[in-house]
């Protein structure tokens, strides 16, 4: 008898994302995206077909293979349509434009995004995830709809890119104040409170994502304005988001969304922009609680980071680990790699097995489906040790060691797949990330610079990215050609390089973010004060995207504020700063009905509601002085150090250096200088 035929590979065969690969081999013949598809779709009068997704994307793979894999379902998608699979990691332009229109034709969104499109790449139809035959029955409507009724469908794709064009625009410069009333601020804290959920931390309802700009605006609000309702939803989020299944306390590291209320059932995709947002977010707020259990929780997710996506070749991160693997029978399942059965557990802890049934809730309350189990925790290690009548140094160390027995019986499975692209944007995000881990975790000297030459060494990759007119690469070494970088890269490194600075006080990392700004500044420039997401560089479709409301990474639009105001205090620049009040204060009506989704703009509203205070190091000690100012959480402040004067910025000062003075300033206007860290807080009090 003759074996079967393998399949046939299609042009992905020669793509570079893992994602596009993963549908190498589907009977679909899918193409990657380029500027040519258009002419190709008018010359064959097709309509395009759109499929968004990721890697990690666990529905993504479902519908690959109740669909894409099939031969009757990839016979009527070749017959009619051109179909371009699309990574929505490696061109968020286009997931931002066809997301939108999926919302705009929905209500709602996700992945995979299926779009079909015009010849010209205007949308009239969208939807996620369909089964076969659904699936089927709305590509052959369309098809007939386009083939009898053009003008209705046309009609429709005017419409339906007229409101994707309104989406983009900017407000508009007469909604600009001088002054945002602190009362106002006060109802819209309100607001946010009032979907907090005060049981489980995060909002009301589910799925719930972590959402750390949220958090981290709690925090910096309660800080500049103790708030304890502000601040408790805080530790109860960090809590409970770290005691669920959410939180991986074996591997470290967090999956990317809970599909309950309180972080127990979970989607089990690994993302590096959400672990290294989380981990900057644990290691501020280990430094103002000193909960060690926060410093705890950000050191394993550095493990994480390390083990999992760390590439020592590029010195850049990868971007994720896929939700789904391959489980006992060979079968792909999400969460196989995580999830444990009692008999596997009493066989792989032994005599730790009773112990573990009570911290991780091995029990009807940690049940996940199927007789399967998911480590959850709903205790601290103080409040079990009240019940165990053990130290918690005991207990620590007793589930260290179930936690060691537990990672080698599960490294006798199948390791999730990981998906090796190195995206600027997201490897920024990681080098801000150590650096917090750095300036703000407590320990050894030993461990806080190896994270620091970590950092160093990837922001030394994310340079190598940067051409000499400060264009910046997003993925290199694509099959095609290199991507450009989106307004998020660039906001992104910016943000990371000045991070950076705070701690190492090299100049050149200013000097890369002013390169940066000045390209952005060039090529991005939207209507009053915004920013373009793409460059005028690149092929625009339907509009130019731009991105003012935050998602699980803040908006490009906001975090390129925060970068203009911090520079500008650094530089001594208020053009910079007065740019970044100009956008913040055109976005107040935004903030004001939406705070949750707007938490990164009202960041930097606080730069503008309290003082905000550039403090300047300089003398033989700044090294020492620093690195004790820089224990501390300041989120209202930039931080410059020296051995001796600059010619301009915030270190131009006149001063006897012999005791290394500090001075605290607002506005460029300095008060008289202290001498020690402890003045200086005291005076940070006073202000």
């Amino acid at each position: 008898m003759d074996s079967p035929k393998a399949p046939k590979p299609n042009a992905l065969d020669r793509a570079s994302s893992p994602y596009l690969r993963q549908h190498r081999l589907n009977p679909v013949h899918w193409v990657e995206y380029d500027d040519t598809l258009f002419e190709q779709a008018h010359q064959e009068q097709k309509l395009l077909l759109f499929s968004i997704g990721y890697a990690a994307c666990h529905w993504c793979h479902v519908m690959e293979r109740e669909c894409f894999e099939d031969h009757e379902v990839s016979e009527l998608m070749n017959r009619h349509f051109i179909c371009v699979k699309i990574d929505r990691e490696e061109r968020p332009d286009f997931d931002h434009l066809y997301m939108d229109a999926l919302q705009l034709m929905t209500g709602s969104g996700g992945w995979p995004l299926n779009i079909v499109a015009l010849p010209d790449g205007r949308p009239f139809w969208g939807a996620t995830y369909l089964p076969k035959s659904r699936w089927m029955a709305a590509l052959t409507d369309l098809h007939q709809l386009y083939a009898n009724d053009r003008e209705r469908v046309f009609e429709y794709a005017t419409n339906l890119s007229r409101g994707l064009k309104a989406m983009a625009e900017t407000p508009s410069a007469d909604q600009l104040n001088t002054v945002w009333p602190k009362s106002e601020f006060e109802e819209l804290i309100h607001e946010y409170l009032s979907a907090v959920d005060t049981e489980f931390g995060g909002f009301k309802g589910a799925p719930k994502f972590m959402m750390p700009n949220t958090l981290e605006f709690a925090l910096h609000y309660h800080l500049l304005s103790p708030n304890e309702r502000m601040f408790d939803h805080v530790k109860k989020s960090l809590d409970r988001m770290s005691y669920g299944a959410l939180f991986d306390p074996i591997n470290g590291g967090f999956s990317r969304y809970s599909v309950d209320n309180r972080w127990h059932v979970v989607h089990f995709e690994k993302m590096a922009y959400d672990n290294a947002q989380l981990l900057s977010l644990y290691a501020k707020a280990f430094t103002v609680t000193r909960n060690k259990w926060y410093q705890q929780v950000a050191v394993k997710t550095i493990d994480f980071l390390e083990e999992w996506l760390y590439d020592e070749n590029s010195q850049g991160f990868f971007a994720s680990i896929d939700a789904d693997s391959m489980d006992e029978s060979g079968e792909q399942l999400e969460g196989a790699y995580y999830r444990f059965t009692q008999e596997e557990l009493k066989h792989a802890l032994g005599d730790l097995y009773e112990l573990f049934t009570m911290v991780y809730n091995v029990n009807e309350l940690g049940h996940w489906e199927h007789g399967q189990y998911l480590l959850f925790r709903t205790q601290s290690n103080e409040e079990l040790t009240q019940k165990l009548t053990i130290s918690v140094q005991t207990l620590e160390k007793s589930i260290e060691t179930g936690l060691s027995r537990l990672k080698l019986f599960q490294q006798k499975r199948e390791k999730p797949a990981c998906d090796d692209k190195i995206i600027s944007s997201w490897n920024a995000l990681v080098v801000s990330a150590l650096t917090h881990s750095y300036r703000y975790l407590d320990l050894t000297d030993t461990l806080k610079n190896r994270y620091l030459s970590l950092a160093e060494n990837t922001a030394q990759m994310l340079s190598e990215r940067i051409d000499q007119d400060g264009r910046l690469v997003r993925i290199k070494n694509t099959a095609t050609t290199d991507i450009d970088g989106f307004l998020e890269d660039y906001a992104l490194c910016i943000q990371c390089f000045i991070d950076l600075y705070e701690v190492s006080f090299n100049l050149n990392y200013i000097n890369q973010a002013k390169r940066l700004i000045q390209y952005v500044s060039t090529h991005f420039d939207a209507p009053n004060g915004f920013f373009y997401f793409t460059s005028d560089l690149q092929k625009q479709v339907v509009r130019r995207t731009l991105e003012v409301e935050d998602n699980v990474i803040s908006s490009s639009n906001a975090l390129m504020g925060k970068n203009l105001f911090r520079i500008g205090a650094l530089l001594g620049k208020p053009q910079y700063s007065k740019r970044a009040s100009d956008l913040v204060q055109a976005m107040k009506p935004q903030c004001t009905q939406h705070p949750r989704s707007y938490s990164a703009w009202l960041q930097l509203a606080l730069y503008d509601q309290f003082e905000f205070h550039e403090v300047a190091i300089l003398g033989e000690e700044y090294v020492q002085k620093a690195r004790e100012v820089n224990r501390h959480y300041l989120p209202n402040s930039v931080l410059a150090a020296a051995k001796k004067p600059i010619s301009n910025g915030l270190l131009y000062k006149e001063a006897d250096l012999k005791q290394t003075p500090i001075f605290v300033c607002v506005k460029g206007s300095c008060s008289l200088p202290v001498y020690s860290a402890e003045e200086l807080f005291n005076q940070l009090d006073h202000d």
